[in-house]
């Protein structure tokens, strides 16, 4: 599912399943948040964040935001779902 040709740019710093296991949320180094269907085997988001120093990655209970640790400036970003 993750193929390297995918996450060109950086190494993935922190992953999460959404509570249904549809898709896989993943940031990495190069500062992006990346989404990928498990049903579809493909990249279905890709959201550029302000950061290239993102480490953790949390999913809200819903499903509907992701918190994202910034580790140089301890800022967390939140990325709502559309």
């Amino acid at each position: 599912l993750l193929q390297e040709s995918k996450l060109q740019g950086g190494a993935i710093s922190d992953l999460a399943w959404t509570s249904d296991g549809r898709t896989l949320v993943a940031v990495s180094s190069d500062g992006f948040l990346r989404c990928f269907s498990s049903e579809l085997l493909e990249l279905t988001t890709l959201i550029r964040l302000p950061s290239e120093d993102l480490h953790k990655l949390v999913l809200s209970e819903n499903d509907r935001a992701a918190i994202i640790l910034d580790k140089k400036s301890g800022r967390l970003y939140r990325v709502l779902a559309d």
